[in-house]
């Protein structure tokens, strides 16, 4: 829960951001609750919803510790 708020708080800034100029857009692909944001965004599709699992550049953004490389790949392209 606090991970999918903090990525929806994110993609709403980057959503702002990008309305003012796409050349500050996010490099990777951000979706949560309904939200889609990022430079690919557009090239995927028109529409900027989306359902489903919260993610970062098609990663889901989700803490398993069993998979720490997937995590640590998810966390790169959020701070990148």
């Amino acid at each position: 829960m606090a991970l999918e708020a903090m990525l929806f708080c994110i993609a709403e800034t980057c959503l702002v951001v990008e309305k003012r100029d796409m050349a500050l857009a996010a490099p990777y692909t951000i979706r949560v609750d309904g939200l889609v944001v990022g430079k690919d965004a557009y090239l995927e599709s028109n529409n900027t919803k989306s359902e489903g699992e919260a993610t970062v550049g098609g990663l889901p953004f989700s803490y398993d510790p069993g998979d720490g490389e997937r995590w640590t790949l998810a966390c790169k392209y959020l701070l990148t």
